[in-house]
């Protein structure tokens, strides 16, 4: 697909995520026209950002989207907040209302396609065993986390978009990995395990490389691609394992001590109480606990299959991310 001078506007640009798909639009000679919130810091492309044409918006806000949205050729929507400790009230507000106006615009305004960079949350519970591929079904809220619903939820108006004439393709990626700011996103991971962890989960841990995710988006702009979902996962392997790799690539020791479920229970219990005695904010969420004990296995045959993706180890992320520190 030959994007050069077409018209792509993307929300999330200077998000981790945004910023490589950002990149990526601009070496394919696109015409890229992103939103920037008054707070939005846009260092992570401060080398084209003169290229691109800014928009101050909200994505709230159905107007002015509209008036961002004429002749414009495809969207992608990045834009979401990835949080383990916020509201489903607060998610919703951005991860699925702020999808839906964008949803109708897409529609009000004939863009060719919608591209929607979800998540694996989204996929909810397998209804049977541990593995979940893009034929799983939603079987309710319940065991998801409130950032998971509201993925799920901000994906339902994708796919109405989709019966009502949009041309969409969903992404699915598990925890994304690469060069970045430790303080942002997904990466705050990897900054944790820089600084030495002692002990490890007994759940999986599923994670794929940002430079596989930028190119199952610029494959999706393919014209015969229209209705389809594709999991984005290098790997689902036990943390300990993941730990393990992680912890090498940035020189410190491994975790050798395990620690069960019901002693990272009565963790959160006990960080309840201290939160009501001195109301700090909680370091383990339920959900998050949900997330680290979970045995979920993502499948990505189909990726593999019909985008042809190569999906890196991660030993080849960490060895990237060594080479950039």
């Amino acid at each position: 697909m030959q994007l050069e001078g077409k018209k792509v506007f993307i929300t999330g640009a200077t998000g981790f995520v945004g910023g490589y798909i950002t990149q990526a639009l601009h070496q394919q000679k696109a015409q890229i026209i992103a939103l920037k919130g008054k707070k939005n810091d846009t260092s992570l492309i401060d080398d084209i950002k003169d290229d691109i044409q800014w928009e101050d918006a909200d994505i709230l806000d159905p107007n002015t989207l509209q008036e961002i949205l004429q002749g414009i050729d495809y969207v992608v929507h990045t834009a979401s907040i990835v949080s383990f400790d916020k509201g489903i009230d607060e998610l919703r507000a951005i991860n699925v209302n702020g999808t839906a106006n964008l949803v109708n615009m897409s529609l009000e305004c004939g863009i060719k396609k919608f591209i929607h960079i979800s998540s694996i949350a989204a996929l909810g519970v397998p209804e049977y065993g541990n593995q979940i591929d893009e034929n799983s079904k939603w079987t309710g809220d319940k065991g998801v986390s409130a950032y998971g619903i509201s993925k799920y939820n901000s994906e339902q108006e994708v796919w109405r978009g989709y019966r009502e004439g949009l041309d969409v393709v969903v992404l699915n990626p598990s925890v994304i990995l690469g060069v970045g700011d430790f303080k942002r996103s997904s990466l705050t991971i990897l900054g944790l395990i820089q600084k030495g962890v002692k002990y490890y989960p007994t759940g999986n841990f599923s994670s794929v490389d940002i430079r596989d995710v930028v190119t199952a988006v610029i494959k999706s702009f393919d014209d015969n691609i229209n209705g389809e979902r594709y999991i984005l996962n290098a790997h689902s392997i036990p943390f300990q394992r993941a730990l393990e790799i992680i912890s090498r690539g940035f020189n410190v020791t491994p975790p050798k001590k395990k620690i069960t479920k019901k002693i990272s229970k009565l963790v959160y219990y006990l960080e309840g109480g201290i939160k009501l005695i001195t109301r700090r904010k909680r370091k383990l969420s339920k959900d998050l606990l949900r997330t680290l004990y979970s045995k979920k296995e993502y499948k990505n045959a189909k990726a593999i299959k019909e985008l042809q993706l190569q999906f890196r180890p991660l030993e080849e992320t960490m060895q990237w991310v060594k080479d950039h520190q």
